[in-house]
């Protein structure tokens, strides 16, 4: 009885098992088998960008501080007391060429210049006194050479003294000397009077009314309005593609500077101010001809006309100071059939990733024909129509799958110069 027990303990469990077994297996023979799905590959979702070649006006830009072009030192040639002062001479005053500055006591002078003038009358008589008593010996001794005692004798000379040619030199040579001691008292009266040499601005003034001044001492400080100039440190590289003034033969220019033309580039000069910005049309006028030894750039000076308005007056338009620091955009040469890509866009290698009619990435090697602060020119390597790439894949890979998000992205920066300065 008991090894019966034993039997059924044994075997029931091992025939539980096989009656689960077969049973699953009824089941699974039952059951129909799903359809098979084909498997969909999904793109990469991109941005894209369609160029089309265009005219490319390259722009370079750089930065800088405002100078005035001229700016001398106002030092009198001649002392005395201050007796007048000009109505615009003071510190910031504008000034136009010729108008009085300021006037130094005449009346030394205009004594000088009368006892000048009495010293050449004086030398004139003299001269005139010398003459007579040469001519009246020259007679004399014609006579004397004459007479029978001394008419064959061809020996017979007269001494430059006895015709008084040493007293006519120095006669002369008095009144040459008075008659340039006049000019100097006249020059030294008319420098009494110190007008404006140009159109300025004063900038700084050392001096009052009543005051005495020295000759050769700085009285005031006078920078032209007429033009101001800024020097622009400019990479070596990008003087290929400015227009630079060529060397002149001719005395000067409408500049008013020697030996420099006036076919420089064209430049727009901006200051900004808050949330403003004010702009003045100027020029590429020179390079000062060296290298920065340290940050090897070129040192460039821009020029700009009217810095102080004063020949339009615009009421919203402040001066062009001394000081100011401004950028400036310089137009360069014009670019035929080139492409204009985001630098984004240009991958390692110089390439650049486009989706081709199967909406697969190709790479595609370009020729940068220049690089500028946000964009890439490209001469070589892409044609119109082309799809380019701006996202940025992870792993990406030729021929991968792609999904276009748009089918053209908005230019990310003007291709033209400003209009002012074209």
């Amino acid at each position: 009885m008991a090894k019966k027990e034993k039997i059924i303990r044994f075997v029931l469990p091992l025939l539980v098992l096989l009656a689960g077994f077969l049973l699953m297996q009824l089941l699974l023979s039952q059951r129909q088998a799903p359809e098979p799905r084909e498997r969909v590959e999904r793109g990469a979702l991109v941005e894209l960008l369609a160029v089309q070649p265009e005219t490319h006006q390259v722009m370079v830009r750089g930065s800088g501080t405002v100078q005035p072009q001229r700016e001398i030192s106002l030092i009198p040639r001649v002392s005395g007391e201050v007796v007048e002062l000009g109505p615009n001479f003071v510190a910031g005053g504008f000034v136009r060429e010729g108008e009085l500055l300021f006037r130094l006591d005449p009346a030394d002078y205009e004594l000088a210049r009368e006892r000048a003038k009495a010293a050449v009358a004086r030398a004139e008589a003299r001269l005139v006194e010398i003459s007579e008593r040469a001519a009246v010996a020259r007679r004399e001794w014609e006579l004397f050479a004459a007479s029978p005692d001394h008419e064959s004798d061809t020996r017979l000379q007269p001494s430059p003294l006895a015709l008084y040619q040493p007293q006519l030199l120095e006669a002369e040579a008095e009144r040459v000397a008075a008659e340039a001691d006049l000019t100097a008292a006249r020059l030294d009266l008319e420098r009494t009077t110190l007008l404006a040499p140009f159109n300025g601005r004063i900038r700084q003034r050392q001096l009052e009314l009543g005051q005495f001044i020295q000759a050769g001492v700085t009285v005031a400080t006078l920078t032209g309005t007429d033009r101001a100039e800024i020097i622009v440190p400019l990479p070596q590289a990008d003087l290929p593609w400015l227009q630079l003034p060529r060397p002149a033969s001719a005395p000067a220019t409408d500049s008013g500077v020697h030996g420099v033309s006036d076919l420089g580039s064209p430049a727009l000069v901006t200051f900004t101010a808050g949330d403003r910005d004010y702009q003045w049309p100027g020029k590429l006028h020179r390079t000062l001809g060296e290298v920065e030894s340290q940050g090897r750039m070129v040192q460039t000076v821009i020029m700009v006309e009217d810095p102080y308005d004063l020949a339009d007056r615009r009421d919203d338009a402040p001066a062009l100071l001394p000081g100011m620091f401004v950028g400036v955009q310089l137009a360069g040469k014009r670019l035929e059939e080139v492409f204009i890509l985001p630098r984004r866009a240009v991958r390692e290698g110089d390439t650049v990733w486009l989706m081709d009619d199967e909406q697969r990435l190709r790479l595609a090697p370009v020729n940068i024909r220049r690089r500028e602060r946000e964009t890439a020119i490209i001469d070589h390597g892409l044609t119109a129509g082309d799809q380019v790439v701006l996202t940025e894949l992870v792993g990406a890979v030729e021929g991968m799958l792609l999904r276009a998000n748009n089918r053209e992205t908005p230019r990310e920066m003007p291709r033209e110069m400003p209009r002012e300065i074209q």
